[in-house]
């Protein structure tokens, strides 16, 4: 008898971009997959497989993205009546809010893993959001039989307060598909293909940025550093490259005035979600992604992946992949975006560097495959046999 996987995870598009393809391997391997997950696609890429071809089962749940217990309560009850049903061997939860949201109404009956992609209160500023924040994760972990973290920062608070139960994955995070992250795919006339295709100059420096466009991503001071480069330093021809799209839930950090300076300018291309993510990096010379608060970035993953080296904050998940000067910088967290943009021009001027970023970043991209998060998780789902 086939063991029984339930995947919940908040939206189908993380699912899609983070479990497709280890939720395929399972299935391969004889398990059988179930996902509770929103319809919703927060990551709007196109689908990596036919799940339902393959053999994946999906049962779609609302996962409230405001604090409203009452609704939280509810999407508990619906999930647990779900995961009666199922009878599963083992559960696997991915991210805080799904975790919050399955065990608010009690415990689960069946083995529960929860991995958390990045803990919210260590990292909050206000008192009264930190303690919030602080009662609800603690109290998700208190139902969970195995709780797993992603970064160093947070596994060393949660070993301290749950250490039997507590791991860290082994793995970069969850990686990505370096045969698609992968720089040796681009010519050089296919990268002036692409460039002309976004109206980017061959003499261009192109900055990128991935995900979402809120300010505890630094989407803000991308944009502001950006706009100070170009008011100061008129000896660049700069280009932008934004890849992802607007939160409703969460700010931008921008003002009016600055949302249309981003929408107006001919100097920021804003791509919007797309699944050609690497096509995009592969004409970038820059990653800038000043976020504060990360599990393990997967953006950063992918432009290590592409050589294109990193600029980020000195903050939990960032810090995991990106060594200050080995193969990127890393900004003191309250870093402002004049400090952003005079780190950018010094990095942009300094070509020496770059070039041995670029060669030490060659010679780790093996670290960075999604093939090693996906071989960790089978070998311990295989265990369950």
């Amino acid at each position: 008898m086939n063991k029984k996987i339930v995947f919940i995870i908040t939206d189908y598009g993380s699912f899609n971009n983070f479990l497709g393809e280890l939720s395929v391997r399972l299935v391969e391997e004889g398990f059988e997959v179930s996902v509770l997950t929103s319809s919703e696609k927060v990551i709007k890429i196109k689908d990596k497989f036919n799940y339902l071809d393959r053999g994946v089962t999906f049962y779609y749940v609302d996962f409230p993205r405001s604090f409203n217990l009452i609704s939280h309560y509810r999407t508990s009850k619906k999930i647990h009546e779900i995961i009666e049903q199922i009878c599963p061997n083992i559960i696997s939860i991915h991210f805080a809010t799904a975790i919050f949201s399955t065990l608010l109404s009690g415990k689960l009956l069946f083995k529960t893993i929860g991995t958390f992609h990045g803990l919210s209160f260590p990292i909050m500023d206000k008192f009264v959001n930190r303690n919030l924040f602080k009662i609800v994760e603690l109290f998700s972990m208190r139902r969970l039989d195995e709780i797993i973290l992603l970064n160093k920062s947070d596994y060393s608070i949660i070993k301290s307060i749950f250490d039997k139960k507590t791991s860290l994955l082994s793995t970069k995070g969850l990686g990505c598909d370096l045969e698609v992250f992968d720089k040796e795919r681009y010519t050089n006339s296919k990268i002036e293909k692409l460039k002309h295709s976004i109206g980017v100059e061959s003499e261009d420096i192109v900055l990128a940025f991935t995900g979402r466009y809120v300010s505890f991503k630094g989407f803000h001071l991308v944009v502001k550093a950006f706009k100070y480069i170009e008011e100061h330093y008129k000896g660049f021809s700069l280009k932008l490259i934004t890849i992802g799209g607007f939160d409703k839930v969460h700010l931008t950090g921008l003002s009016h005035i600055e949302k249309e300076y981003f929408h107006n300018s001919t100097n920021i291309i804003d791509i919007g979600f797309t699944s050609d993510v690497s096509d995009y990096l592969a004409i970038s010379d820059l990653f800038v992604f000043p976020s504060k608060r990360e599990g393990i970035p997967v953006c950063i993953i992918e432009s290590l992946a592409m050589e294109v080296p990193v600029i980020t904050l000195n903050s939990r998940g960032c810090n995991d992949l990106v060594e200050h000067g080995v193969n990127g910088l890393l900004l003191s967290r309250d870093s402002s975006y004049v400090d952003l943009a005079k780190e950018i021009v010094k990095l942009i001027n300094d070509e020496m560097y770059l070039k041995k970023n670029k060669s030490i970043m060659q010679n780790n991209r093996s670290d960075l495959s999604r093939a090693n998060f996906i071989e960790n998780q089978l070998v311990y789902f295989n265990k369950l046999k």
